[in-house]
C-alpha cells in the first residue's frame, strides 16, 4: 500500500466542466462483515477520485453543491457531500478527495 501512495500525485487537475455534470465512479465490491475501520483503506482502480465517508478526516474542506454524485458498483447512486484535502498515515496529503456520505469504505483511486 505505501508503495502505491508514494505513486500517487498530490495534485490533480480540475476539469473545465461544472460540477453538476460531474459523475464520479466507484466499483469496489465489499462485503461488510464488522471487521473493517474507517481508518482503513482500499485501493479501487475503478474509482475516479479518493473517497471516504468520514468528514472528519478532512483537514481541508468545501461543501458541495449536492449536484455531484458517485456511481457505485450495484448501480446505485450517493450524492457528494463535500471535497478537500486528507492527510493518509500522517505522511501523504490526498488533494481532492470526496466526502461521500454512508460509503461503506475508504477508496484511494
Amino acid at each position: 500500500l505505501q508503495a502505491y501512495i508514494s505513486r500517487l500525485s498530490t495534485t490533480q487537475e480540475d476539469t473545465s466542466t461544472s460540477e453538476g455534470a460531474k459523475l464520479a465512479q466507484a466499483l469496489v465490491a465489499t462485503s461488510d462483515q464488522g471487521n473493517s475501520s474507517h481508518g482503513d483503506w482500499i485501493v479501487d482502480s475503478g474509482a475516479t477520485h479518493h473517497m471516504t465517508g468520514d468528514p472528519k478526516m478532512f483537514q481541508e474542506y468545501k461543501l458541495s453543491s449536492g449536484q455531484q454524485r458517485v456511481s457505485m458498483a450495484d448501480g446505485s447512486s450517493i450524492s457528494v457531500a463535500g471535497k478537500g484535502s486528507l492527510s493518509l498515515l500522517n505522511k501523504y496529503c490526498l488533494h481532492n478527495a470526496l466526502h461521500v456520505p454512508n460509503i461503506p469504505v475508504n477508496l484511494l483511486s
